[in-house]
């Protein structure tokens, strides 16, 4: 037993509903899996058996020895029990290690099914979410099915020993019994208060973890060495987790009296079960077969507690079911985007009618009152400074949001009334911060939709990216990442060109409208220069938004949108708009200059 314990009136009372939450991870154990499920709880049930059946066994042979009758059954008896013993409990923890791998992967299901099965993306921002989250997901779901399995087998074989005892000695086993039911009491009262001081740490543990995982990212592993950012993130990462721990240790380190108490108890209950069985075997009334079977059922009946690895596996596992539930009940309860029409087909023009935008806990609108028209088939180019509402007015055009006010109609039809997720797939996009699998080229540029690789070719040279695929040793099937064998790892600009790849196969499968979304981050100007050219003469005639905050690189689109502070300042074509020799001039003219030194000869 250990002698670690809480004061009295700083542990919580044992977890509610433990038995509650146990039997809903049985059922779910069962929908995932009813024939292993099945084989567990019956051997689960059976293993514990077999060392009190063992006991008894040994009792029956030490009385064959004396007695000098009975011995080969007794042995015989003996070597069955101990060549079942190796296999069932071989069986049962197999299944309880399949089960737990099962388990865990339907959790994370379910933890992606409820952040992807929302159309809007404020939730992924979220702190409260992201530590739901992260409570659902955790290790020890892995093995809950072994720590429920190892507290069953402890007190299957507890109370059973226990038994053996009362055969003997009713009233050592009695004390004996009770002794274990108050520590075993004590100990789940001890664990809870750590599994209940952990969960209320999660949002520490997780920005400590965040920090762990920047020293072996390998985004990160270049910039660290040249800043020399090692031992401070090292300091960093040891100052948060203790600082996410310290309640739990304050737990923890509560006064020893519980615990000495607690031992003191034990050790009375054995003293007083060993002297009767001492005195009785003393003066003749239990032989030595009996005494074997008592002595070692004394040590079995520790089970009766639930002492043992078992108490962490349960409940840091059990912690996990609720959580599921509140992240489920949390992202079910908040508002999505709503509607549930087909997407209209734009032939006409996507008008912005007087939108304005809000992020969520902030007191400014990023977007203040925009009014536009876009035309089908045609290029607009959206432009302004950072900060200036560019990517946010994207996001609503692609109806990742719904605007705080105002109203986007395509055709005519509000896109409120729209199934959102309809229209996101008629969305074909290329951003800033592109979306980088770590998965094969295929899947990067295919990602859920079939293609052939004559598909993915034609997209490849219409983004610019065949000499990137060049470079693939496996084709198309090569993982984009040297953390996996044979894998490759892109630059940036190498990147940009897959991800627009992606875009076209996204416009071949019927996307309505493409975006380039600030995709130059990586680029040279020269090179920023040639892609949104190469862009818009490749889509000529397609519903085309480009967003840049450089003005010289957008000249050539039919139509230019100049954002500042969330509002429209101008709108025309490029010669219209230098012409009118306000902002946009000014910034072109600005802009232009520093482009041509930076590509002078």
């Amino acid at each position: 037993m250990t002698a670690e314990a809480t004061e009295e009136d700083e542990t919580p009372a044992p977890a509610p509903g433990r038995t509650r939450l146990s039997a809903a991870a049985v059922t779910r154990f069962w929908r995932i899996s009813p024939l292993m499920t099945a084989t567990w709880v019956v051997l689960t049930v059976i293993g514990p058996l077999l060392p009190v059946a063992m006991t008894m066994a040994s009792g029956r042979l030490v009385d064959a020895l004396v007695g000098d009758t009975g011995l080969t059954d007794a042995l015989v008896l003996m070597g069955v029990l101990t060549l079942l013993g190796p296999v069932v409990d071989g069986i049962r923890w197999r299944a309880a290690d399949l089960l737990g791998h099962r388990f865990r992967a339907d959790q994370r299901q379910r933890v992606m099914a409820a952040f992807l099965d929302r159309a809007g993306i404020e939730h992924a921002a979220d702190p409260a979410v992201q530590d739901a989250a992260a409570a659902a997901d955790n290790n020890w779901l892995r093995t809950l099915p072994e720590g429920l399995m190892n507290l069953v087998g402890l007190r299957i074989s507890g109370y059973g020993a226990a038994i053996l005892v009362a055969w003997y000695e009713p009233v050592g086993a009695v004390a004996l019994t009770l002794a274990w039911m108050v520590g075993g009491r004590w100990k789940w009262r001890r664990t809870s208060a750590d599994a209940a001081a952990n969960l209320g740490q999660v949002p520490e543990l997780r920005r400590s973890a965040a920090t762990a995982d920047l020293a072996t990212s390998p985004a990160a592993a270049k910039e660290i060495r040249l800043f020399g950012l090692g031992d401070w993130l090292g300091a960093r990462f040891a100052r948060e987790w203790h600082e996410a721990m310290a309640e739990i240790w304050r737990l923890r380190s509560g006064g020893a009296a519980p615990a000495a108490g607690v031992v003191v108890l034990l050790v009375a209950a054995h003293v007083l079960v060993l002297a009767r069985v001492a005195g009785a075997a003393a003066d003749g009334r239990l032989g030595l077969g009996a005494l074997a079977v008592v002595l070692q059922a004394v040590l079995a009946s520790r089970g009766i507690g639930g002492v043992g690895y078992g108490h962490q596996e349960i409940e840091y596992g059990l912690q996990a079911v609720p959580a599921l539930e509140r992240l489920e009940a949390m992202l079910a309860g908040a508002p999505d985007l709503p509607g549930a029409g087909a997407p209209p087909e734009l032939r006409t023009a996507i008008r912005v009618e007087g939108v304005r935008f809000r992020y969520p806990l902030t007191e400014r609108d990023v977007l203040a009152g925009v009014d536009l028209e876009i035309p089908a088939g045609t290029s607009t180019a959206i432009v302004g400074d950072n900060g200036a509402g560019k990517s946010t007015l994207v996001s609503l055009l692609a109806r990742l949001h719904d605007p705080t006010a105002g109203r986007i109609t395509v055709d005519g039809t509000d896109l409120a009334t729209v199934d959102p997720s309809a229209w996101q797939q008629s969305v074909a996009a290329v951003s800033q911060h592109a979306l980088r699998l770590p998965l094969s080229a295929r899947e990067n540029v295919a990602g859920g939709r079939p293609a052939t690789d004559d598909v993915l070719d034609r997209a490849a040279l219409d983004a610019g990216a065949t000499d990137v695929v060049g470079t693939f040793a496996d084709g198309w099937d090569t993982p984009l990442s040297r953390e996996f064998t044979g894998g490759s790892e892109l630059s940036g600009g190498q990147w940009q060109r897959l991800a627009l790849a992606r875009a076209l196969t996204g416009l071949e499968a019927g996307a309505q409208m493409l975006v380039l979304d600030e995709p130059t981050a990586h680029l040279d100007v020269r090179a920023e220069a040639e892609l949104y050219d190469h862009f818009l003469r490749l889509t000529r005639g397609r519903t085309t938004i480009l967003v840049s905050h450089r003005f010289s690189t957008v000249r050539r689109a039919d139509r230019i949108v100049v954002l500042e502070d969330g509002r429209v300042a101008e709108q025309g074509s490029h010669a219209e708009l230098v012409a009118l020799g306000g902002r946009y001039a000014a910034m072109f003219a600005m802009q232009a200059s520093r482009f041509a030194e930076e590509v002078a000869p």
